[in-house]
């Protein structure tokens, strides 16, 4: 072939893809406006073949998979397009409003910007920059940008919706329903603004008018699917199923899309018939656009049918072709949590967070390591986790609620009640946040206080078990109990499994010494039922009855149940403590600061058995170790404090140590009389006699502080307080080391 042949040739040959590529072009077309979308796909893919740099077939394409619902497809579509036509607003904010959607909100501000060079006046590329800096978390900017976007088109219902959400979101709800109302006012035909204003009265807790919101919307267009499923799914939320059947009949009916089976699925989930929904469900596997979403839905259907080994096989299935799938990834997570496989359950969440752009479902996984971490008494590693929540959502309730609790499992009074403030900020009256507030006001003293805050709830919930075991903990507050005794029997009938029910009766049976029926009820519910939890506190009563054997066979069955419990670890060691078993003991907190080198208590514990056994240095570096962690760690303080005052070494850094487990334990008998020795070994008795009384007000009898105070009160020439604590602790020990020292001042000051 000559050159002017080839030439020739080549020239047909282009200008022969380039027909074929518009031609594949139009049949696409066709495709998408007759609904056929997997062949409009086929068209779209088969002029990109032909003509690989196609921007417009890249936009149809884009359009295509958004039908399909596959919303990655769409977005590297309209990407592609954007990129190969940049002089086109609509592909720039095509790929942008998908952008936003998988959170690469940085690159969706650029498209927006580009879009906004070519037409400054277009609505959607305003929208679109203010979805784009709401994502950026820069609100105030987004908040300008939509209400630019509805001064330059006041009916523009999506700038509104999105302005009010985050006005919502921002706890302005005065300033949320204003936008709300002004969408719809603007748009009134709009069914979407009208959605936005019954989701918002909804939220706010304003059910009647969220309804006659959604009737008026149905009134207008019956067929509406989106308002059928809103007022559908309404109903069944506020325990009216059976009005919400026809609405999803309707949907059923008329609803010939995918989201419309979906939301006929939903439903049947939703009213507890799941073998309806399996059935909905089923035919949608072998789609390729649905059977991720399917697959998902029916692992969740057989969780709840307690079909725990099929859910996990179809989310091995599912996982095998999508292993990035957050959602596959938190679900099987929290079914493996559910199956005792902690291990198993914490690498799939630290994969979700690992690998998760989105922060709403990376919240979810990290919700979830947190409460691995809490069950498994890793309480610090519980509370760094629940931190991270709090950056990342912007109401994050569970989080802050969670952190309440273990804020007062640790006994720390000052966040419980900051945390559950923070609660009700998020949640006005959140009722669980309240009895925190209560816990914390009795746990303090300030029984009064307690009960004002504890009547709100008892107008609430009336038959509420914890609501009663307050009310038990006030009476026992006020000396009252046969009232405590009631009220827990109470809160048993209500809820027979009530652990704090059950704990604070046989707590009250114990320190009334009527330990035959605290046995008596811990054995009546280890027949019913069995738990770690109920185990460590049949532990716990067998020790006050003086059963060492069972003690040790509770704890020895909790560490069965759950290897990971510290607690357990714990009580054991305290047992063999208490045996003079201490290498045992050693053993056992050695093993629990080996699991988890951060928790303190195990670690003081350590080096109270190193103490015990003679290995003082190891005791001390352990004890250095422990405050190193936590520099507010009280016992360590104190122990380690009274070890320097008992040598006579180091009184400044004793006194240091001492000062900070006092601001720690300010009530506490022991602490109170460390930090009076230290001072009065360094020479101000008078100062130390504040610390002293503390002491003694805790401990009234014992000669170790009598003999302390006594010599304080002495030296601080206070006589008539030295002799009787001096004379009462030589008659309680009298061959204690301090009593020679305390005859001779006797004597000196006159019996």
């Amino acid at each position: 072939m000559t050159r002017r042949l080839w030439l020739t040739a080549l020239t047909v040959i282009l200008v022969g893809c380039g027909r074929s590529a518009n031609s594949h072009l139009n049949r696409g077309s066709k495709f998408l406006q007759s609904r056929e979308y997997n062949e409009a796909v086929i068209e779209f893919r088969a002029a990109l073949q032909a003509k690989p740099n196609f921007g417009e077939a890249h936009l149809k394409l884009g359009d295509a998979y958004m039908e399909l619902s596959n919303i990655k497809a769409a977005r590297d579509a309209y990407v592609r397009a954007a990129d190969l036509l940049p002089d086109s607003v609509e592909a720039q904010v095509k790929a942008g409003n998908l952008l936003v959607s998988t959170r690469a909100f940085e690159e969706a501000k650029t498209r927006a910007n580009k879009a906004l060079a070519i037409n400054p006046k277009n609505v959607e590329a305003q929208i679109l920059r203010g979805n784009a800096l709401a994502g950026l978390r820069n609100l105030a900017a987004s908040m300008t940008e939509w209400s630019n976007a509805i001064a330059l088109d006041p009916t523009q219902v999506t700038a509104y919706v999105n302005l009010g959400t985050v006005q919502l979101s921002e706890g302005n709800r005065r300033e949320a329903e204003q936008t709300f109302r002004r969408a719809v006012d603007a748009n009134p035909n709009a069914a979407p603004a009208q959605l936005a204003l019954a989701n918002f009265l909804w939220l706010t807790n304003r059910r009647t008018e969220a309804e006659e919101v959604l009737k008026r919307v149905l009134a207008a267009d019956p067929t509406n699917l989106t308002a059928n499923q809103a007022l559908g799914m309404f109903y069944v939320a506020t325990g009216r199923a059976k009005e919400a059947e026809p609405l999803f009949s309707t949907i059923a009916v008329g609803g010939s899309s995918v989201g419309a089976t979906f939301a006929l699925a939903d439903y049947y989930m939703a009213s507890g018939r799941l073998d309806e929904a399996r059935r909905t469900l089923t035919p949608l596997l072998d789609r390729p656009d649905t059977s991720t979403a399917s697959m998902m839905r029916l692992a969740g259907i057989d969780a709840a049918q307690k079909q725990s080994a099929q859910a996990l096989k179809r989310l091995r299935e599912l996982l095998a072709k999508e292993p990035g799938n957050s959602s596959a990834l938190l679900l099987r997570a929290r079914l493996l949590l559910e199956d005792g496989k902690r291990d198993e359950a914490l690498t799939d969440a630290k994969a979700l967070v690992a690998h998760e752009a989105t922060p709403e479902m990376a919240a979810q996984g990290l919700l979830l390591i947190a409460q691995i971490h809490s069950i498994s008494d890793r309480i610090d590693d519980a509370i760094d986790t629940y931190q991270q929540v709090l950056k990342l959502q912007r109401r994050p309730l569970d989080a802050t609620l969670a952190l309440t609790r273990l804020s007062y499992a640790r006994h720390d009074a000052d966040k419980t009640v900051a945390f559950a403030h923070q609660v009700q900020a998020i949640e006005p009256g959140n009722a669980e946040a309240q009895t925190f507030l209560v816990r914390t006001d009795l746990d303090r003293g300030d029984v009064s206080h307690a009960k004002n805050e504890i009547a709100p709830l008892v107008k609430a919930f009336p038959n509420s078990p914890t609501v009663a075991n307050l009310r038990a903990r006030i009476a026992l507050a006020e000396q009252h109990p046969e009232q405590a005794k009631q009220l827990y029997a109470r809160a048993l009938e209500i809820a027979p499994d009530d652990y704090e029910a059950l704990a604070g009766s046989v707590n009250l049976d114990l320190a009334t010494h009527h330990e035959k029926d605290a046995v008596a009820k811990i054995e009546a519910r280890l027949k019913r039922s069995l738990s770690v939890e109920l185990l460590l506190l049949a532990a716990r009563t067998y020790g006050a009855a003086g059963d060492a054997d069972k003690t040790e066979a509770f704890l020895k069955r909790a560490l069965e149940a759950d290897p990971s419990r510290l607690q357990a670890y714990g009580l054991l060691g305290q047992l063999y403590i208490n045996q003079n078993r201490l290498g045992e003991a050693e053993a056992q907190f050695r093993q629990v600061v080996q699991n988890d080198p951060r928790l303190v208590s195990a670690g003081t514990m350590l080096g109270l058995v190193l103490d015990a056994r003679g290995k003082s240095d190891e005791a001390d570096r352990e004890y250095r170790r422990v405050l190193a962690i936590n520099p507010r760690a009280a016992v360590a303080a104190n122990n380690l404090a009274w070890k320097y005052a008992s040598s006579g070494k180091n009184l400044d850094e004793a006194l240091s140590l001492a000062q900070t487990a006092v601001k720690v334990l300010p009530n506490d008998p022991d602490v109170n009389d460390t930090l009076g020795w230290i001072t009065f070994k360094r020479g101000d008795a008078p100062r130390s006699l504040q610390y002293f009384e503390t002491s003694l007000r805790g401990k009234s009898h014992d000669p170790e502080i009598e003999f302390r105070a006594g010599f304080a009160y002495a030296q601080a020439g206070q006589w008539t307080k030295a002799r009787p604590l001096l004379k009462e602790a030589v008659a309680s020990a009298p061959n204690h080391p301090s009593s020679a020292e305390a005859r001779k001042l006797l004597q000196q000051i006159g019996e």
